[in-house]
């Protein structure tokens, strides 16, 4: 399941993933991103996985899609996380997108917010 966030900035979308993600959360995110960014640039994006579990390839996929699909909209991405195996996910994607995407353990949430927010500065 997938949830947005309330963010004090107007630039930054928040969300989280709670649980398995289904295929047709991702279809709902990307057009829920279309609607939100529709006719804005440079916003970032914060990607709490905290609470994520049971990642898979199909969905991994579908998460590199929607950044690539949205990239253009997105001037940082923040991934915040608990595993290895979240981390090196994000390092994989961060090779094959333009921009900046990072990972940042539960512990470093304030420094992802930080991060996020320091665009345009």
């Amino acid at each position: 399941m997938l949830k947005f966030l309330p963010e004090d900035n107007d630039h930054v979308i928040a969300i989280k993933a709670i649980d398995c993600i289904e295929h047709e959360d991702h279809i709902a995110l990307t057009a829920m991103l279309d609607k939100v960014t529709e006719g804005e640039k440079n916003f970032s994006l914060y990607f709490d996985v905290s609470e994520m579990t049971n990642w898979d390839v199909v969905e991994i996929f579908d998460e590199f899609m929607i950044l690539l699909h949205n990239w253009g909209r997105f001037d940082r991405v923040a991934v915040v996380g608990v595993s290895e195996e979240e981390a090196l996910a994000v390092k994989i994607m961060n090779l094959f997108v333009p921009g900046t995407l990072r990972f940042y353990g539960l512990s470093d949430e304030k420094k992802a917010q930080e991060w996020l927010d320091a665009v345009g500065e």
